[in-house]
């Protein structure tokens, strides 16, 4: 048996873990794409795209926590779906659309998307909430809440400069009116 001595501060050790990430925006990169295909439905084989999006170094929450080069996942459609309450009209990727153009994509690169080209860009997204995590139970092979973990609900993807433009605005307003409070960006 091998023995290792470790010199790990209390606040390394306290910030040890994988607390969700705080609701709020930040500034993240698309880190990673995965193309996956619909398993099982109306819908096996078509593309899913899973993001893997990097918090960029330094960006802290709202809450004053250090949230740099952690990891936020989102799990896409590349493909329109059938609108349920009304079958003569699709529901179209709109997450997926609001991403590409948040990087500066026209419509037809968006079209012809290319994942290649996507790493690396920069875009603002925003932590809507969490909710409990799904997990596959082995004696049902079904997927069940796991009580008390839980996820990120990412909502709002933004262009960082439409970002730091409504933050500017909302300052400017706060600041005409004779407000001293804080302009959040939500």
């Amino acid at each position: 048996m091998a023995r290792i001595q470790l010199n790990i501060d209390q606040d390394t050790f306290d910030g040890a873990g994988f607390e969700p990430v705080p609701v709020g925006p930040y500034k993240v990169n698309i880190y990673s794409i995965d193309v996956r295909e619909v398993k099982q439905g109306e819908h096996k084989g078509k593309p899913r795209l899973n993001f893997q999006f990097r918090i960029q170094d330094g960006e802290t929450s709202p809450e004053g926590k250090k949230q740099g080069n952690r990891r936020l996942f989102v799990e896409l459609n590349a493909f329109a779906t059938p609108n349920k309450k009304d079958p003569s009209k699709t529901n179209q990727p709109f997450e997926l659309i609001s991403i590409g153009k948040a990087i500066g994509l026209t419509l037809d690169q968006i079209n012809e998307l290319d994942t290649d080209d996507w790493l690396g860009k920069e875009l603002q997204l925003s932590v809507a909430a969490h909710e409990e995590k799904m997990a596959k139970n082995p004696a049902t092979n079904a997927y069940d809440i796991k009580t008390g973990t839980y996820r990120e609900v990412i909502k709002g993807f933004r262009s960082v400069e439409s970002a730091s433009n409504a933050a500017a605005a909302s300052e400017k307003v706060l600041s005409s009116s004779g407000n001293k409070g804080t302009a959040f960006n939500l």
